[in-house]
């Protein structure tokens, strides 16, 4: 796992420099006389018209090579990886020994005590989201006030969850939330509210589990709605922990809640979840209710009672089968565990607030300035999930109906930039992906919290995995170093012929994907027929992978079982796992994962050549 970890490190920052350096030398290489060529690169002007394009992926090449040891390490992180490949497989059953601090670890962890040393340190324990979240907190930036239970109570999290002790860690945990907001968690007259949210070390976007307003009970119900005099609010938030609470510690499918919800919203005048006013939510709470009584099952109000069964949930989160398919197909032990974080809750779904989620720079052209959505009376959880109709933060932005933030509330916006630019530099200048919310308060005065940064990946698609739409387990055949892209399904090609490539495409009427042992500058005038690339040589920083992220090119490489032949008077072909490919065949490929199979997911479409 953590070679990989650095593998994909050694990724990001070649996607870093193509993103940064790619397209100027386009613009400068197009306005240049023959001239005023170097040397080198005038035998490049074969008058095919692709001279800026080759000439521009060699100054790329040029650049990853001069840095000192990168593709040196390259190889070498390619070969251990290769030799642990096969070492797994001989005996699958090989067990890891940790080694144990011998310092005592405390029960949990204080986000505003950690310093940057402590939360680099601990961060396999901490999760990625919390040691974040401590550096930019350290920074000064507006993070909401939390604790962290560590990863290490994963595996044995019932019996951790279940004692007396537990009960009395939570109250000490809580209590550091209190002293620091003035809330009480509970209080009637002024309740805290939580969030439960989870967070490995290893990156699991969208897989595990979180729960919002935990803390919520009929008495701090009133308690919320007197203090902020909004019972929309109240009985919002209610909502929104009742679905929490029913599908992530009881297990109920969150299906049976939407068709409430839906079937209040088809009989109210509003007709959207935005735009539901408190009457009809009730009656959606009470439906909700009803379900759950149901079925025998039900929510204490005793609120520690609901923190103890909340975290637990999210501890069990980690062995969902959806969790357990996800580090299968990323080929991610199981050992890491999450961390659980208990924080305060942040409420943009009140009114005048809301919630955003946005990249400190745009991810197609790297230009600084944030770009992404907002939903107002919203949280992270409807933008992620596409709950409500986004708002996009720029003007700039295309493909929605509705006026940027930028147009509606200027002032919000550039609260937004200013936020964008204070996390990128806090998190050492890496560009990042930020979820966040704002609210207002009863003097106008308006923040913006950060609830979780990442770093941000260049188009890479995540949220689309075979596992999720296709079953394709089945189909593997091999495995190399994922690249750039998502998923795809295509045909496959050997050829160097631009008119036979084009023709396969309008034959088989499907993306096509290019086998090569490895890839050279002779492929560039290719790149823009193909829609996908495997070769067997090669890693982050091989020229293939410059390519891919020059072209947006699915691509996979290091793929070292691959073995081509090309035989004289014969057509080139392929095998890998057992398996022949020859021209034409159909194939499947994850530029994420890094995983090749046979056959296709009907899903995939062809987006580069409609």
């Amino acid at each position: 796992d953590l070679l990989r970890i650095w593998q994909g490190e050694m990724t990001w920052m070649v996607s870093d420099l193509q993103a940064t350096f790619h397209s100027e030398f386009v613009r400068v290489l197009a306005l240049l006389t023959a001239e005023d060529v170097p040397d080198r690169l005038r035998n490049l002007a074969t008058g095919n018209g692709d001279f800026v394009d080759k000439a521009a992926d060699i100054l790329m090449r040029d650049i990853v090579s001069s840095i000192t040891g990168l593709a040196e390490l390259d190889r070498m992180l390619s070969v251990l990886i290769r030799r642990l490949q096969d070492l797994l497989q001989k005996d699958p059953d090989i067990a890891v020994a940790l080694a144990e601090d011998d310092r005592h670890a405390p029960a949990y962890y204080v986000l505003s005590e950690l310093k940057d040393s402590e939360a680099a340190r601990f961060g396999p324990v901490l999760g990625s989201k919390a040691k974040n979240l401590v550096y930019l907190k350290n920074r000064g930036l507006p993070v909401p006030q939390g604790v962290v239970f560590s990863a290490e109570h994963t595996e044995g999290h019932e019996e951790y969850t279940s004692g007396n002790h537990f009960l009395e860690l939570l109250h000490q945990a809580v209590a550091e939330i209190e002293n620091r907001t003035g809330k009480r968690y509970g209080d009637p007259v002024n309740p805290l509210f939580l969030s439960v949210r989870s967070g490995s070390y290893v990156s699991m976007p969208g897989i595990l589990s979180s729960i919002l307003y935990c803390g919520m009970t009929r008495q701090t119900l009133t308690g919320l709605v007197d203090a902020s005099g909004d019972t929309r609010l109240g009985w919002d938030s209610y909502r929104r922990f009742i679905e929490h609470y029913g599908t992530i510690v009881h297990g109920i499918d969150i299906a049976l809640f939407e068709d409430q919800a839906a079937q209040v919203m088809k009989d109210s005048s509003g007709g959207t979840s935005e735009n539901l006013n408190e009457n009809a939510i009730k009656e959606i709470v009470g439906r909700y209710l009803h379900e759950l009584s149901g079925r025998g099952k039900h929510i204490p109000e005793d609120p520690y009672e609901q923190l103890r069964e909340s975290v637990n949930a999210v501890y069990r989160s980690w062995f969902s089968e959806k969790a357990a398919q996800f580090r299968r197909s990323m080929a991610i032990s199981e050992h890491w565990g999450t961390a659980v974080t208990v924080m305060e809750m942040i409420s943009g779904n009140a009114r005048d607030s809301g919630a955003s989620v946005f990249f400190t720079r745009n991810p197609f052209t790297h230009r600084s300035g944030v770009y992404g959505t907002t939903g107002e009376v919203a949280t992270g959880d409807d933008l992620v999930y596409g709950k409500l109709t986004h708002r996009p933060l720029r003007r700039e932005q295309d493909g929605s109906s509705k006026k940027s933030l930028e147009e509606t509330d200027p002032e919000l916006f550039l609260m937004h930039e200013e936020l964008g630019r204070k996390i990128e530099q806090a998190m050492g200048g890496l560009s990042q992906e930020v979820e966040a919310a704002y609210t207002k308060q009863p003097d106008g005065q308006r923040s913006l919290y950060v609830l979780q940064t990442r770093r941000m990946e260049f188009h890479r698609e995540f949220t689309k995995k075979f596992h999720d739409v296709c079953r394709m387990e089945e189909n593997l055949i091999g495995r190399g170093v994922g690249v750039h892209g998502g998923v795809l399904s295509g045909v496959a090609t050997f050829s160097s012929d631009v008119e036979h490539i084009r023709a396969v495409r309008r034959k088989q009427k499907m993306p096509v994907i290019l086998l090569r042992m490895s890839a050279s500058t002779d492929d560039v005038s290719l790149m823009p027929e193909i829609d996908g690339i495997i070769t067997a040589a090669g890693g982050p920083t091989s020229h293939a992978a410059i390519l891919a992220q020059k072209f947006d090119l699915t691509a996979v490489v290091g793929c070292s079982a691959l073995a081509i032949t090309v035989k004289e008077g014969t057509a080139a072909m392929a095998s890998l796992g057992g398996q022949t490919i020859s021209e034409g065949d159909v194939i499947s490929i994850d530029g994420t994962t890094g995983l090749v199979y046979t056959g296709t997911c009907l899903l995939t479409v062809d987006r580069r050549h409609p």
